[in-house]
């Protein structure tokens, strides 16, 4: 029997009850707080968000969320530098951190009987972080290291070649780590103003997952965040909202880039302009992910890896965000492969969507990678977190009221629609990395 855009999902109650069985509070200081609770595990994920990432950029000044992330780690009025890492091993715990587009994010993994030891060391960053001078500068060089050692990476500089070429006026055009000249240029009197925008309650999701109780873990948070409700005069996001600026194409892409650089083997990097997480046509990209370039019997891998052998690895990505991003198809080419011959053939599965109606049973299929996808992210503490506290922050709280719905209502006539709009060859954006052992003739070149 094939398998039609309505049949029942046989994980599609399990996947529910994994993505929703959650508490949502939010602290009298205006802190959103959501607590899900998983006895299974005897561990402890606490995740704090906050609603900053490489997209804020005050004054055109790249960088700087990324290098806060490294400097709340560098003292605050609690803790010395040094001291979360002390903490967290003499307590068999662990941490992280991370900074995209969007947001930056902290993690802490902990037994079930300390897990508070994560607040305190939160709350104390959120509120206390002193940035001494002389750590100031040292971590400067620590991440203008980051950012030069990136620069010895062909991929990353195609990347960004690529990002800066299609969306030139985007927030996402700097991308994350930020430019060299920004981080040199950067004062901590510019951090400490950023740090006190945009590390507040109001501005910040705590997400608590693991064998814990509920009243209890709020009575913690209450606790370890005091204060007021916020004032009148909340943060003001800089970046335009999604809704204000529904997603339209641009006519045009960023033309064709070509980068000669010392690298082992070709790459092809095509962009298309995508819409934001929760636009209609951004269901229909989930679904390519997974049909495009998921698993063996993916389109991408049957067709331009396994068939045509002209790419070690090619791949279809989509990664919904706040603002309309990009979606992209990619591939390394084989050893004496032309990248422009592996162009053409990503090309061609791209544009058999746009000409060719896709069959009821690989949407399905597709679809329910994606179910699968999200259950097995509870098996672990930290995956469910991020998957609450990534949707959340993105798509806010009832998103996943209709998230479900929305990918079932996914077909072949919705397929072959979105893709003729979004993947009109106007508008993209061609880059291209040509190895080149001469470091003499290193260099971009960028057609119209």
């Amino acid at each position: 029997m094939r398998a039609g855009k309505r049949d029942r999902n046989p994980f599609h109650d399990l996947v529910l009850v994994n993505t929703r069985s959650f508490t949502s509070h939010t602290t009298t200081a205006g802190l959103r707080v959501l607590v899900k609770e998983v006895g299974s595990i005897p561990g402890v994920n606490v995740t704090l968000w906050y609603q900053v990432g490489g997209a804020h950029r005050p004054r055109g000044r790249s960088g700087l969320a990324h290098f806060l992330e490294h400097m709340v780690f560098k003292g605050t009025d609690r803790f010395a530098k040094g001291d979360v890492d002390l903490i967290c091993d003499r307590n068999g715990g662990s941490n992280n951190a991370y900074t995209d587009l969007d947001h930056t994010y902290y993690v802490f993994n902990f037994a079930r009987d300390r897990w508070e030891i994560a607040l305190e060391i939160l709350a104390s960053q959120m509120s206390g972080s002193l940035f001494p001078p002389e750590e100031f500068e040292a971590e400067r060089q620590v991440v203008i290291q980051e950012r030069m050692l990136s620069e010895d990476d062909p991929s990353f500089l195609l990347e960004e070649a690529a990002l800066q070429a299609a969306l030139p006026q985007s927030p996402y055009s700097r991308g994350v780590i930020g430019t060299l000249e920004d981080l040199q240029g950067m004062s901590r009197e510019e951090l400490t103003s950023f740090y006190r925008r945009y590390y507040r309650p109001e501005n910040a999701l705590l997400v608590i997952t693991g064998d814990v109780d509920t009243e209890r873990a709020l009575e913690a948070v209450e606790r370890h965040f005091p204060g007021g409700p916020p004032a009148a005069s909340t943060i003001a996001d800089e970046l335009p909202s999604a809704e204000a600026e529904p997603f339209v194409p641009a006519g045009t892409g960023g033309g064709r880039i070509r980068l000669r650089l010392p690298a082992q083997l070709p790459e092809v990097k095509i962009n298309f302009q995508a819409p934001a997480m929760g636009h209609p046509d951004s269901y229909v990209l989930l679904v390519l992910n997974n049909l495009l370039s998921y698993g063996k019997s993916s389109r991408i891998y049957r067709q331009v890896i396994q068939r045509d052998q002209l790419a070690t690895e090619a791949w279809f990505s989509y990664l919904p965000c706040r603002l309309p991003f990009l979606m992209e198809v990619c591939g390394q080419a084989r050893p004496g492969v032309d990248p422009q011959q592996l162009e053409s053939a990503l090309l061609d599965e791209i544009n058999r969507l746009r000409r060719e109606k896709v069959e009821d049973e690989e949407i399905q299929r597709a679809r329910w990678q994606i179910w699968m996808n999200m259950l097995l992210a509870g098996q672990s503490l930290e995956d469910q977190s991020y998957l609450l506290g990534r949707t959340v922050m993105v798509g806010g709280l009832g998103f996943l009221d209709h998230f479900f719905t929305r990918l079932d209502e996914v077909d072949g006539e919705r397929i072959i629609e979105t893709a003729r709009r979004l993947f009109d060859p106007r508008g993209q954006t061609v880059a291209l990395l040509e190895p080149d052992t001469s470091a003499e003739e290193d260099g971009e070149e960028h057609d119209g």
